[in-house]
């Protein structure tokens, strides 16, 4: 128990690992969240009220998807580039750095 107390408590010391995990993923639990209130919330409403279903509903259901898609698809592919890029560069710039200053 002291030694917990002496590195700020096991409970905090979690609550720091999941606060970060959250701040580094927290984009991607974002758009997930988004991605599952818009699929899940409009049936289930139009299931309580079957008449306001109408083509303008039935069109911006549909537009919402689209650009909920676009941009789960853009985001994810912007990721994946800067990982690419940053694995093609930051190994040849430590390379660089070690032999400058060595």
């Amino acid at each position: 128990m002291a030694d917990n107390d002496k590195n700020g408590g096991f409970f905090r010391d979690n609550a720091i690992v999941w606060l970060l995990r959250a701040l580094i993923h927290g984009p991607t639990i974002f758009r997930w969240g988004v991605a599952l209130v818009v699929v899940a919330f409009p049936p289930i409403y139009l299931a309580y009220r079957p008449t306001e279903f109408t083509p303008l509903v039935d069109t911006m259901f549909s537009v919402f998807l689209f650009i909920l898609a676009y941009w789960i698809g853009y985001s994810g592919e912007v990721e994946r580039a800067t990982q690419k890029a940053n694995d093609r560069w930051v190994p040849q710039a430590l390379h660089f750095l070690k032999t400058v200053l060595r």
